[in-house]
Order: C-alpha cells, then sequence, then structure tokens
C-alpha cells in the first residue's frame, strides 16, 4: 500500500507553500546555497510585512526577534519576510541539521528553515509546511499529485525503487515517479497511476494488446509464456510492441494463428479447416500429422486450406482429410472401384501381395465415409 501525505495543514503563522523543484532538459535548476562560513547580518523584515511586525536583536550573542508590543518570539516557529525561522525559548535555531523531538530540521547559516523542496550537500529533500517544515522520512510519498521516494536519510531517490509490498516503481531523474509508457536503458515499461511498473497483458487506449514480461519490460518477437509449470503457450509482439491477435499473422513469410495465444493443430476460420503443425505455422501441400502413436498424410492447397473427400492426383482423401490407404474408392456414378495401396496411390489392380487376407476398406467417392469393411 502507498503511504501518502496527509493533507497538508496550514499552521496559523504560516502564509505561503513551497513549490516542487523545476528541471529544464532534466537538469535541476537552483539557487546557491548560502555558504555557512560568510558572515550573517541580521535578516531583514518586510517593509510590507503584515504579519509578525518586529526587529531582530542580538541577545546572549544570539538571534531573537522582538514584536512592536515587546515580546520576544518563543518556541515557535515565524514566516518572517517570506521565510520560516523557528525559536527555541527565544533564541533563533541557526546552521546545519537538528534533531527536533520526532524530525529533522535544516536551518541554513541565516537561520532560515529549509522549507518545502531543498537541495542540501548535492541531494534534494522535501520538508514538509504541514509539519512545520520538518523533512520527509524515508517511505514513498505523494507530493502535488506525484509521487516520490525517499531514503533512510530523507533524500529523494532516483532510478528503480521498490516499496515494502515489493513492486517495483521508476523515479525519474525529476524524482517523480514514471507513469504511462517510459522508454528506460532502451527498453519499454508502462507504469500505473500510482507510478507502479505493471506486468503481463496491458491494452492501450486504441484497443492494442502488448505484454510485459517479470522485469517488467515490452516484449517484442517470440516469447513464451509459462502459465503454470507445465503449461506456457506462445506469443508473438510485432516491433512496436504491439501483440499479435485474433486471426491470422504472417511472420518471417510463414502464416500463423492467433487468439489469444499462438494456436496449433486445426483451425476452423471462414468456413474452412486449416493445420498448423507444432511450431505454429500454417501448413500448404502434402504433409505429414503425428497423433501419438498413429500418423497420416493430409493435403492443403496454397492458400492452406485443407481439402477432403476428393482425389489429389492418383491420391484420395477420406471425409476427414487423411490420405486414404490400402481399399477401394467406389464411384457410383459408373459403379467402379479403384483401388490405391498401402502408400495411398491408385493402382490399377490390387496384387497378391496387398491384397489376400488383410482386412480393407471400400469409402464412398462422394463423401468419403467408408460403405463397407471387410
Amino acid at each position: 500500500m502507498k503511504k501518502t501525505l496527509q493533507s497538508i495543514l496550514a499552521a496559523s503563522m504560516m502564509f505561503q507553500f513551497c513549490l516542487a523543484p523545476t528541471f529544464a532538459n532534466e537538469e535541476v535548476v537552483v539557487e546557491d546555497e548560502i555558504n555557512a562560513e560568510e558572515t550573517v547580518t541580521a535578516p531583514t523584515v518586510a517593509e510590507n510585512e503584515e504579519f509578525n511586525k518586529g526587529t531582530w536583536e542580538k541577545k546572549d550573542g544570539k538571534w531573537v526577534f522582538k514584536f512592536e508590543e515587546g515580546s520576544y518570539a518563543e518556541n515557535m516557529t515565524l514566516e518572517i519576510g517570506g521565510k520560516y525561522y523557528r525559536f527555541e525559548g527565544i533564541y533563533m535555531c541557526e546552521g546545519g541539521w537538528k534533531l527536533i523531538e520526532d524530525g529533522w530540521f535544516y536551518f541554513y547559516a541565516d537561520g532560515h528553515e529549509a522549507s518545502g523542496w531543498d537541495k542540501i550537500g548535492n541531494k534534494w529533500y522535501y520538508f514538509d509546511l504541514g509539519y512545520e517544515n520538518k523533512m520527509t522520512e524515508e517511505g514513498i510519498y505523494e507530493i502535488e499529485g506525484k509521487y516520490y521516494c525517499f531514503d533512510a536519510n530523507g533524500a529523494m531517490r532516483t532510478g528503480w525503487v521498490q516499496d515494502e509490498e515489493g513492486l517495483w516503481s521508476y523515479a525519474t531523474s525529476s524524482g517523480a515517479f514514471a507513469t504511462g509508457w517510459q522508454k528506460i536503458n532502451n527498453k519499454w515499461y508502462r507504469f500505473d497511476e500510482y507510478g507502479v511498473m505493471m506486468k503481463g497483458y496491458t491494452v492501450d487506449e486504441e484497443g492494442n494488446s502488448y505484454f510485459l514480461d517479470e522485469s517488467g519490460a515490452m516484449i517484442t518477437g517470440w516469447y513464451q509464456f509459462t502459465i503454470f509449470e507445465d503449461w506456457s503457450e506462445w506469443l508473438y509482439a510485432y516491433p512496436n510492441g504491439k501483440l499479435a491477435t485474433d486471426g491470422w499473422h504472417k511472420i518471417n513469410n510463414k502464416w500463423y494463428y492467433f487468439s489469444e495465444f499462438m494456436r496449433t493443430g486445426y483451425i476452423e476460420d471462414g468456413g474452412k479447416v486449416y493445420y498448423c503443425d507444432d511450431s505454429g505455422a500454417m501448413q500448404t501441400g502434402w504433409f505429414k500429422v503425428s497423433y501419438d502413436e498413429d500418423s497420416y498424410w493430409m493435403y492443403a492447397d496454397a492458400s492452406g486450406a485443407l481439402h477432403a473427400a476428393e482425389w489429389i492426383g492418383d491420391y484420395y482423401l477420406d471425409a476427414d482429410g487423411r490420405m486414404f490407404t490400402y481399399g477401394y474408392v467406389y464411384n457410383e456414378d459408373n459403379g467402379n472401384y479403384y483401388w490405391v495401396d498401402k502408400s495411398g496411390k491408385y493402382i490399377a489392380k490390387w496384387t497378391t501381395k496387398d491384397f489376400p487376407g488383410e482386412d480393407y476398406v471400400v469409402l464412398n467417392q462422394k463423401t468419403g465415409a467408408p460403405i463397407y469393411v471387410f
């Protein structure tokens, strides 16, 4: 489950919200950081400041802020001149990282707090205004409609990140999680609206299907998809990643039929029957089919459509499209019987080598169905 920031609650003394960093050509653009070694003068108060009017003073060698009515800012955070300052007791917090109660805060040399997005020591951090500029801790958070991941030190992460449930996301150079289609290291990935990497089948807005492997990468070419330990099926994706689906596809000069996966065996389509071998390729001409211990010859024309109950040259195909062997084909129109031997070839008459003592069948030439079995 993704962690998200609670709705940001504006504290009574806070009036501005810092926006996320902007990026140009994937390079981060930031203002120069304040040098901690430089001489610091008292922070100034904007002339048109309507709230927190007062003056900066030095007391016991530390900066304090005195309101116009004479009291000092004490144990609070103030927005002064568009920046935030924290006071421990009456003294302004100065310089560097500080652990206050259960959270980390960062203070620049002039005393103002880091707030919103800030780059410190070449790393990006997010300080949440809703929690008085507390540094965002380790985890994944939604910030202004985008998701970000922070490491154990609170620094924004980039690259691949994995959450507690083992789900992967990709943080771009801006830190925001990638969504939709993204090309990463020459491979295409797809991420959901929360930035979670997707796997398996996915369909785009136009209804095109794609398949993302276990690593999340979009497949191209042939891919064997394991459904169960002893059951796998073949997919094919074109160079643009679109899957071959719903019908015939010509791949490397061979025809294949796909429904959800590549199909093999008999295919019924458009009132005709086709046969695809174990490689999925559609068969044409004479081809041999083996099933368990049985094998037989079949014939498909140039379109791949199987023929049945007809002569192909000197060979006859029965009602199932199998080449008939060792028996008679009876022509009921002229009353003739035509003998085919064990190889399936028609011969003028049977021979003692083929016939005596062995069973044979008589087929009806018009239907290809058996008439007699002897």
